[in-house]
């Protein structure tokens, strides 16, 4: 008799359980944090085992992260490191300790970490099909998202204040 097979959660399940990009899932799993296990030519999936482990050893898992509690992980949303998405989090960590406005905090993570990763070069997801931006050509783009994102972040501070 063969041993059972693990649980396994979608790529995409297994970011929104960490609150991180499907691409911090897959490097994530690179550096060994996360089990990915490869079904067919183009699917993955992360063990429940190895995303329990993960978000015990963050311990953002608030304790539900157990085998007696299946569902809490799928119903849990939380920051590997230490950014709950829930506005009671006494573990925040930001540049700007005092913001309470989701919107203030989302643009400025945008700010400092996916416009730092888009200048290596980025794939834009359509309902067309999908539109490479390579290293070379990154830097323009991001120019104008990082400008985009700016007045953003100044329309929400405004707003919040």
């Amino acid at each position: 008799m063969s041993a059972p097979l693990p649980k396994l959660h979608r790529i995409s399940a297994a970011a929104a359980a960490l609150g991180v990009s499907r691409n911090t899932v897959y490097r994530f799993a690179k550096m060994g944090k996360l089990t990915r296990v490869q079904i067919g030519e183009n699917s993955s999936g992360i063990t429940d085992e190895s995303l329990r482990a993960l978000m015990a050893v963050a311990g953002n898992d608030g304790g539900t992260a157990t085998a007696s509690d299946p569902d809490a992980l799928q119903a849990r949303c939380v920051d590997p490191f230490g950014v709950s998405k829930s506005k009671s989090s006494p573990t925040r960590r930001s540049r700007h300790p005092t913001r309470t406005n989701p919107e203030v905090d989302r643009i400025d993570y945008a700010l400092s970490k996916h416009i730092v990763d888009m200048e290596r070069g980025f794939t834009i997801l359509t309902g067309y099909g999908a539109l490479r931006i390579d290293a070379d050509d990154a830097p323009r783009v991001v120019q104008v998202v990082r400008t985009v994102l700016k007045q953003q972040l100044k329309r929400a501070e405004v707003k919040h204040d």
